[in-house]
């Protein structure tokens, strides 16, 4: 089944789904930011970062990681074929994420 996607209004089985993706992987999130913080050798410039901050909704990063995983998910299903992105950064993110 061919999918059109709009990230600017998602239809109400979507929404569920996207909520769910977004409670269920802020662990997994705050574990990723974790490891790269950990990298930087913990560089106070990393510290005052917004990306490392508990609230995941001071950064697009959290939500960005949730659209992907959500992409992903409705793509084991759907043959998606438009993606209506919410700007410009976002069509980047996922056309490099999604190459081919």
């Amino acid at each position: 089944m061919e999918y059109e996607l709009d990230l600017n209004y998602l239809k109400k089985k979507d929404r569920l789904l996207f909520q769910k993706i977004y409670f269920k992987n802020k662990s997994k999130f705050i574990n990723l930011i974790n490891r790269l913080y950990e990298k930087t050798n913990k560089s106070i410039y990393w510290s005052v970062n917004t990306i490392f901050s508990r609230n995941n909704n001071l950064s697009g990063l959290y939500m960005n990681y949730c659209y992907i995983r959500f992409i992903k998910e409705i793509n084991k299903t759907n043959k998606i074929k438009y993606i209506y992105t919410q700007s410009y950064k976002q069509k980047k993110i996922l056309n490099h994420y999604f190459k081919g």
